[in-house]
């Protein structure tokens, strides 16, 4: 027979099992609903060449959507600004860009050989994008910090540009979704950026 004294220890020493685990469960499923946990799943998937993991907590429609207008801004003027059909034209794209963008990052994380786009003026547009914005040198070199700010959180990376040899840090915003769960959305800052590596890449040409 368990002597009241022996019962008590043991449901004392059983409590504390069920406070630890729960505080444990709790603080798993809290961390996991950060802008910090979703920053180094972005990083795993970066690294590991995850696609799905990658998708999950990068809003590529969004994020895409938002760099093809930020990118085709400076990009017109190549092609005549002042013209209303290039303009409408630029417009039209924007969805096929975006798609095409998303086909291509994942044939880059797959490491699939990249297939020929059907429309050439979807093609043409992307290579003047992927030309202005660096895509083909660029590479994540480090997450800096993140800042919290209500339902949106800023993530500061640090990218580096191969062919400049220099490296840019992108103010990249965060939202969260109905689930807790947080995503990247927006690169705030990536019209600085543009300009900047314009810049450069204008200082380098003269040099060269």
């Amino acid at each position: 027979m368990i002597s009241k004294k022996r019962l008590w220890t043991f449901r004392l020493l059983s409590a504390a099992v069920i406070l630890t685990a729960a505080a444990a469960g709790w603080y798993i499923l809290y961390w996991m609903k950060t802008p910090e946990y979703a920053a180094g799943m972005i990083r795993e998937s970066y690294e590991t060449r995850n696609f799905p993991l990658f998708q999950h907590y990068v809003d590529l429609p969004v994020l895409y959507g938002a760099l093809y207008d930020d990118a085709a801004e400076q990009i017109a003027p190549d092609r005549g600004s002042s013209n209303s059909l290039v303009l409408w034209a630029i417009k039209k794209m924007k969805d096929p860009a975006v798609e095409e963008m998303i086909r291509q990052t994942q044939e880059e994380f797959e490491k699939k050989p990249a297939s020929a786009v059907n429309d050439p003026w979807t093609e043409e547009l992307l290579n003047r994008l992927k030309s202005r914005v660096g895509t083909a040198a660029l590479t994540l070199s480090d997450i800096i910090s993140i800042e919290r700010a209500g339902q949106n959180a800023v993530l500061s990376v640090r990218v580096h540009d191969g062919d400049l040899n220099r490296e840019f840090i992108w103010k990249i915003e965060m939202a969260q979704s109905s689930d807790g769960s947080w995503k990247a959305v927006k690169i705030i800052n990536f019209r600085d950026y543009l300009d900047k590596r314009a810049q450069l890449e204008a200082q380098h040409s003269k040099k060269e």
